[in-house]
This record gives C-alpha cells, sequence and structure tokens, in this order.
C-alpha cells in the first residue's frame, strides 16, 4: 500500500492555472486547492479580488471535503469531485474491503463489522491527543508510528484492514507539511467522520464522537435498527 500523492490544483482566470475560469471577476491566480488526504483538502483563497466562499462564508483559508460548497466570486461554483478524478492521482491501489459475512440471515445483523468500530475510536482519540504534544521530535515519532500502520492492518487480516486504512489516512495528515495543527485536527475530524459510522450500507450514519462502550450498550442503531451487538 503507497502513500498517496498529496496535489495542489491552481484555479484562476490566467492560462497558466490547472483549472481556467473564463470570467472576468475571476482573478488571474484566485485560488488553489491541495488534496491532503482522498478525501479532505486546503482551499486557499490566493489574493483574489471578489473572494472566495465555503458554504457561503467568505474565507481565505480552510479545510474542505466533498460535502462542502466552494463558489468562487460569488459566481463559480467548484465540482470538488470532478478535480479529483481529473487531477488527482495516487500511487496505491484501492482497498475494497468485504463485509465481514455473518452467520445470522439476518439483513440487519452487523455485529461483526461493528466490531471494527472500536479500534477507529481508539485511535481518533489517541491521534488527537498526540497531536497537542507539538514537538518536532512528538511528531516525527507519530508520523513514524502511523507509517507502519497500514502494514500491520494487513497483518491482522480482514478484521484489520479498517484500521490499516485509517492509520494510513493518518500517516498522511500527519505528515502533511503545508498544514498546521489545528488545521491537521480538522482533517482528521473530517475522516473519522466519513469512517466511524453505521455499519449498515443503507445507513452510514455518523455515530458522532460517542465512546464504542457507549455504542455498545445500545446494541442497535437508532435510525435503522441495525443489530450491532447481543
Amino acid at each position: 500500500m503507497e502513500a498517496f500523492l498529496t496535489q495542489t490544483i491552481n484555479i484562476g482566470r490566467g492560462s497558466g492555472n490547472d483549472v481556467v475560469i473564463q470570467n472576468p471577476d475571476i482573478s488571474r491566480k484566485h485560488a488553489k486547492i491541495t488534496f491532503i488526504t482522498e478525501h479532505v483538502m486546503l482551499l486557499e483563497d490566493t489574493d483574489s479580488s471578489f473572494g472566495t466562499t465555503v458554504n457561503g462564508q467568505r474565507v481565505e483559508r480552510k479545510i474542505i471535503g466533498f460535502e462542502d460548497i466552494i463558489v468562487l466570486a460569488n459566481q463559480e461554483q467548484l465540482n470538488l469531485k470532478d478535480l479529483f478524478s481529473r487531477f488527482v492521482k495516487s500511487e496505491k491501489a484501492e482497498v475494497k474491503e468485504e463485509p465481514v459475512k455473518s452467520r445470522s440471515e439476518d439483513p440487519l445483523d452487523f455485529r461483526a463489522d461493528f466490531k471494527k468500530l472500536e479500534k477507529m475510536h481508539e485511535m481518533y482519540v489517541k491521534v488527537t491527543e498526540a497531536m497537542m504534544v507539538n514537538t518536532p521530535r512528538h511528531q516525527a515519532w507519530l508520523r513514524a508510528t502511523f507509517s507502519m500502520t497500514p502494514l500491520l492492518g494487513m497483518a491482522f487480516g480482514p478484521f484489520g484492514m479498517a484500521f490499516g486504512v485509517l492509520g494510513s489516512v493518518v500517516g498522511q495528515i500527519l505528515s502533511a507539511e503545508l498544514i498546521n495543527p489545528s488545521e491537521k485536527k480538522l482533517t482528521l475530524e473530517k475522516e473519522f467522520k466519513r469512517t466511524y459510522i453505521c455499519p449498515n450500507p443503507a445507513c452510514k450514519r455518523f455515530l458522532g464522537f460517542t465512546p464504542f462502550a457507549d455504542l455498545v450498550y445500545q446494541k442497535k442503531c437508532s435510525r435503522c435498527k441495525a443489530q450491532w451487538m447481543d
């Protein structure tokens, strides 16, 4: 599993940009988007005349995801998924983990898949706490630790694969030198919201920041009624 290649996309009216928008209100060098992971980006307005907005709020620099609405000069809305497919490249093969097959024939039985969430929550809590110790030596240790996580996940088979994939993303975030510690925390939070979800594919509800032990106590998803525990 090779590292994701960070990609920066320059946007503006000038012909030298990756994305050229022929609109007089768009500055020659209007904005740029850098993909930190395959799902989270850093948006920067490059001193444009008429600004850049995220969900209606003008920004100069902001961590964003595919769910956000980006508009340049109050006119041109960007299609982030299109930009990803056109410009962003990854050297790693996509890991598609097959759902764990349950012995039960109940279509709402997701007990086996639910167990994976425990490692995801543990990792999020530990990394968030570790990010607060912002010394070069400690950050170097974190990067080294999580660069090995994908291999550890593969070593433990399908059960550990989700842990490995999330760990790989954590490594990408920690290695991103262009974002500051608070932006790294926001990036990690967006990735966590994407993965800490109800295992029922028909639901995929973000489970909040609820500790795994509390979810175990609930036993079922409050929305889709998927079974998590006996």
